[in-house]
């Protein structure tokens, strides 16, 4: 159920929802994780490992909020000098036109 406000949300759980089989139903991480595949913004096959454990780079995280909270990718050139051959360019440049970063100075992310 969605509500008019933008960030609340109410939604009921199944009580055995499928997961990922490196996901134990006691893993500290599975609520979240099993949560956000219910709302659509994991789409990762359930068969496959998921790897919780697994690093963030600062542009995957990037890249993930931009997609949970629809905010497209952003036309325009890089502002960072670091960015501009990444995967998450754009999406990271989207968060900098949205005024949510600022990198670490002298043009770098």
């Amino acid at each position: 159920m969605k509500y008019s406000n933008l960030y609340s949300y109410a939604s009921e759980l199944p009580e055995n929802p499928a997961g990922f089989p490196d996901v134990p139903a006691n893993h500290p991480y599975a609520g979240y994780i099993l949560s956000l595949r219910s709302l659509g913004f994991l789409t990762e096959e359930l068969s496959e490992p998921f790897e919780p454990e697994q690093k963030v780079t600062r542009g995957a995280f990037i890249h993930t909020f931009n997609t949970i909270w629809s905010i497209p990718e952003s036309s325009n050139p890089s502002l960072f000098k670091d960015t501009g051959n990444s995967l998450y360019g754009q999406d990271i440049q989207a968060a900098v036109e949205a005024g949510m970063l600022n990198g670490t100075g002298n043009g770098l992310f």
